[in-house]
C-alpha cells in the first residue's frame, strides 16, 4: 500500500473537517443524507395527512391518522430484517445510494398522486416512504464503525441522534408552516420534499465505498419474528449486546407514550388545546437533541453503559417531576426538556455499544433487529394508553405515574446486569471529583487487560472500594463475610457481586473461586472485599492467596491506602479538597500473618 493511500485512510478515519467541500469527512455526508431522510419522513407524512383532511373533511381526521400511522409503522416491522440482510450482504454505501434513488422516485410519483387527489395512492406513498426508510436504517447505522475510529463512535452517534430529532422537529414544523403560507398548495410543498431528497442523494454519493460482508441469509424472510429471534440469540455470544438492543427499543416506548399522552395531559391539567399539547412535545424533542450531543461527548473514548443507567434513573425522576408540575406550565415544559435530555443521554451509549460490539458480519442484522423491536415497542405505547385510560380509567397524570414505575423497574433490571459499569460511572463522575487521587502500581493499565489479577481489600473500607471501582468498570466483587445479613439478599440481585461466607472451621476452596472466575470473561478482575478481620484471618490461615497464585496463576495484589492528607482548598479546583494515595503491592503475608499461618500448620501436624 502506498504512503499517499495510507495518509488518505488515516484522514478518513477522523471526525475532523478537512478544508474544501470534497475533502470533508465522509461522516458529515452521511449525517446530512440521513437528516434529509428524517426530514422527508415527517414532512411528507404530515403533508399527506393535511391533503387527505382537505379531501375527506375534518370529520374523517381520526380515521386518516389511524391509517397513516399503520402505513408508517408497518414497513419497519415487515422489512427491517430485510434491510439488515441487505446491509450485510452488499456494500452499505451502495445500499444508501440505492434507497436514496428510491426516495426520489417515490416523491416524483407523489406529484401525480397529489395532482389527482388519489386517496389510496396517498396511503400507498406513505407506505413506500417508510419502506425506503426501513431498508435504509440498518445501512446508515451499521456503516458508522466503518467511517470513524472506534473511540469516535459515541460522538458520531450523538450527532446522528441529535440531527435526527432536529429533522423531526423541522419536518413537523415545515409541514404546518408551508401549508399555511402557500394556502394549501400541496404541489409546491411537495417540491420542498423533492429538493431535500435530491440533496440527500448528492451527499450520499460522497460517502466512500465500503466492502460487503457477503453473508448468507434470506433477503425476504416471511417469518420476520424467527429471523429477529435468531439474531437476538446470536447476540448472546457478545456480552451485554442483547441488553443494549432491548434498552434502545425501550427508549422508543417511552417516547411514543409521552407523545401520545402529552395531549390529554395538556388539556386536563394545563388548560391547553390539543394543538398546544402537540407543541409541548417539541420541548422533549429539543431535549433529546441536546442530550444526544452531551451523551456522545460524555462517553468520550469509551462506550459507557453506566451513563445509560444513570440517565434512566434521572429520567424516572423527571417523569415524576412532570406529574408534580401538572398545574404549572413552566415547570411542565422544564420537565419535558429534562425528559428529552436524559432520554438522549440514555439511548446514545446503547446505540454506540450496538455498533461497536456487534459482530461485523451481522452488524446490519443486529441493527435491523433493534429497529424491529423499537417499532414494536412503539406499537405498545398506544396499547398502554388504552389500558390506562379505557380499562383502568385513570387520568393522564396517573398514566405518567405508572410509566415512571415501569421505568424504575427497567432501571433496576439494567443495574442488576450492569452493576460494575454503573458503580464505575457513579464513582468516576460523582465521588472521585471530591478527591485528588494517586495510584501507585495500578495493575489494570492498557496492554495488561487479559492478565489474571486479583485485588485484595483487607479492611472494610467501602469508600476505598468505591474509589477503586471508579478506575475500572471490569471488577467482579467477592464480599467475604463471617455470617449472613439481611442486606445480602438485596445485594445478591446484582450479578457483579457475590458473597463468600467463611464460617469458623469451614475451609474455602480456591478451586471453587477459580472456577467462578473462569466463567467470567478474562478482562473481568476479581476483587476480594473482607467485611471483617475474622474472615480475612481465616483466608490467611488456609493459605488461600498462596494457592491462588501458585496453582491458578493469579497475580494477587493488595490494595492499601498509603497516604492521605487534607490541605487548603484551591479555589481553581474547589472539589479536590482531599489528597489520597493508594498503592497496589504484591500480596505477601506480614510477620504477624506468617506466625498465624505457621501456628495453624503446626496444629494440623499435631
Amino acid at each position: 500500500m502506498s504512503s499517499s493511500c495510507l495518509v488518505h485512510r488515516v484522514k478518513r478515519m477522523s471526525l475532523s473537517k478537512p478544508s474544501g467541500f470534497t475533502g470533508r469527512h465522509p461522516f458529515g455526508f452521511l449525517n446530512v443524507s440521513q437528516f434529509c431522510t428524517a426530514l422527508n419522513d415527517n414532512l411528507f407524512k404530515f403533508l399527506t395527512i393535511f391533503l387527505l383532511i382537505d379531501i375527506k373533511g375534518v370529520a374523517s381526521s381520526n380515521d386518516i391518522l389511524f391509517f397513516i400511522g399503520v402505513a408508517f409503522v408497518l414497513p419497519f416491522l415487515m422489512f427491517s430484517s430485510c434491510g439488515g440482510v441487505l446491509a450485510d450482504r452488499f456494500s452499505k454505501q451502495k445500499m444508501i445510494i440505492y434507497t436514496k434513488i428510491l426516495e426520489v422516485m417515490i416523491l416524483s410519483l407523489a406529484f401525480f398522486v397529489y395532482a389527482h387527489k388519489m386517496v389510496f395512492g396517498c396511503y400507498g406513498l406513505v407506505f413506500l416512504m417508510s419502506l425506503q426508510s426501513a431498508l435504509l436504517g440498518p445501512s446508515k447505522y451499521s456503516i458508522v464503525p466503518e467511517l470513524v475510529r472506534r473511540e469516535q463512535i459515541p460522538k458520531a452517534n450523538g450527532l446522528l441522534t441529535s440531527c435526527t430529532y432536529l429533522a423531526i422537529i423541522a419536518g413537523t414544523f415545515l409541514a404546518t408552516f408551508l401549508t399555511d403560507i402557500t394556502h394549501k398548495n400541496f404541489q409546491f410543498c411537495l417540491t420542498v420534499c423533492w429538493v431535500s431528497a435530491i440533496v440527500g442523494l448528492i451527499t450520499a454519493l460522497y460517502i466512500p465505498h465500503t466492502e460487503s460482508k457477503k453473508t448468507k441469509g434470506k433477503i425476504l424472510n416471511p417469518n420476520v419474528l424467527t429471523q429477529v429471534y435468531n439474531t437476538m440469540k446470536y447476540c448472546k455470544k457478545t456480552p451485554r449486546l442483547r441488553l443494549a438492543v432491548l434498552g434502545s427499543a425501550f427508549f422508543l416506548f417511552i417516547g411514543g407514550y409521552l407523545q401520545l399522552n402529552i395531549i390529554p395531559y395538556a388539556i386536563e391539567f394545563l388548560s391547553m388545546t390539543e394543538t398546544g399539547g402537540g407543541y409541548l412535545f417539541f420541548a422533549t424533542a429539543v431535549g433529546i437533541a441536546l442530550g444526544s450531543l452531551v451523551g456522545g461527548k460524555a462517553c468520550r473514548k469509551e462506550v459507557d453503559l453506566g451513563l445509560a443507567c444513570f440517565a434512566l434513573f434521572i429520567l424516572c425522576l423527571m417523569m415524576y417531576g412532570l406529574v408534580l408540575s401538572s398545574h404549572h406550565l413552566v415547570f411542565a415544559v422544564a420537565s419535558l426538556v429534562g425528559l428529552g435530555f436524559f432520554g438522549g443521554m440514555f439511548v446514545v451509549p446503547l446505540d454506540s455499544y450496538i455498533q461497536t460490539f456487534s459482530p461485523s458480519e451481522i452488524r446490519g442484522q443486529v441493527v435491523a433487529a433493534a429497529s424491529f423491536l423499537s417499532f414494536f415497542c412503539l406499537l405498545l405505547a398506544p396499547l398502554a394508553l388504552f389500558v390506562f385510560g379505557n380499562l383502568l380509567h385513570v387520568s393522564s397524570r396517573t398514566g405518567f405515574i405508572f410509566i415512571g414505575a415501569i421505568i424504575f423497574a427497567v432501571f433496576l433490571f439494567l443495574v442488576k446486569h450492569l452493576t460494575a459499569p454503573f458503580a464505575h460511572y457513579i464513582s468516576r463522575r460523582i465521588v472521585q471529583p471530591f478527591f485528588d487521587l494517586h495510584f501507585i502500581g495500578y495493575p489494570f493499565v492498557a496492554g495488561h487487560q487479559e492478565d489474571k489479577v486479583a485485588i485484595v481489600l483487607r479492611k472494610n473500607g467501602w469508600l476505598d472500594l468505591l474509589l477503586l471501582l471508579g478506575e475500572s468498570s471490569k471488577c467482579h466483587l467477592f464480599v467475604v463475610k463471617s455470617q449472613k445479613r439481611r442486606m445480602d439478599k438485596f445485594l445478591k440481585l446484582f450479578i457483579s457481586v457475590e458473597f463468600i461466607y467463611a464460617h469458623e472451621g469451614q475451609v474455602v476452596d480456591p478451586q471453587l473461586i477459580s472456577q467462578r472466575n473462569q466463567a467470567l470473561r478474562l478482562s473481568i478482575k476479581p476483587v476480594f472485599v473482607f467485611a471483617c478481620a475474622r474472615a480475612y484471618q481465616q483466608f490467611v490461615e488456609q493459605q488461600f492467596f498462596e494457592i491462588l497464585q501458585s496453582e491458578h496463576g493469579y497475580s494477587v495484589k493488595r490494595f492499601i491506602l498509603k497516604n492521605q492528607s487534607h490541605f487548603k482548598p484551591d479555589w481553581s479546583k474547589p472539589l479536590q479538597y482531599r489528597q489520597m494515595t493508594f498503592q497496589f503491592e504484591n500480596w505477601v503475608p506480614s510477620k504477624r500473618e506468617a506466625k498465624t499461618i505457621s501456628s495453624s500448620l503446626s496444629e494440623v501436624r499435631t
